[in-house]
């Protein structure tokens, strides 16, 4: 009998737990992302058929790129950063073309929000130089220009990457 009275307080204790634990402490990447981006502010632009839409969140700054560059055959781009770094941004754009050389480049298949996406990454850097964004209507690229600063905000770039709606 008290075997059973036992088992029963064990079985209760972790229902509690478990109803506690999914309440309070869930680790669903959606409630995460929500919670991170909650004051955040939806920056999105449209031109010449292509689209970017992304949220950035409070303590980031952005620019859009209206005109682009020419001569790297770039439509616009939606460019951001923590606010007061130097040293570079994080830079997703719309491109008529996109080329890389292949020296000491790896690549490896990722996925970035709902997007499936090809990661490039040069064998003398220790982080990311650009992402290719798969399966969307036109070329879209994030280019990497953040030696300085990205190691300490890497997470954060790539929750902000995961809010970009494109096309």
């Amino acid at each position: 009998m008290k075997n059973k009275k036992n088992i029963v307080i064990i079985i209760s204790i972790f229902v509690v737990f478990f109803i506690v634990g999914f309440l309070f402490g869930t680790t669903d990447q959606k409630a995460e992302n929500k919670a991170v981006f909650e004051n955040a502010t939806l920056v999105e632009y449209e031109k010449n058929g292509g689209k970017i839409a992304m949220y950035i969140p409070e303590g980031w700054e952005y620019t859009i790129n209206k005109e682009g560059l020419e001569h790297l055959l770039v439509n616009f781009s939606i460019d951001f950063k923590p606010e007061g770094v130097d040293g570079g941004y994080i830079s997703v754009s719309y491109r008529e073309r996109f080329g890389v050389c292949g020296t000491e480049l790896n690549v490896e298949e990722i996925t970035v929000g709902e997007y499936k996406a090809v990661k490039g990454t040069y064998g003398y850097a220790n982080y990311w130089s650009y992402i290719n964004f798969l399966d969307t209507e036109g070329i879209y690229i994030a280019n990497n220009d953040t030696a300085f600063w990205y190691y300490q905000y890497s997470d954060e770039v790539m929750e902000i990457l995961s809010t970009v709606k494109l096309g």
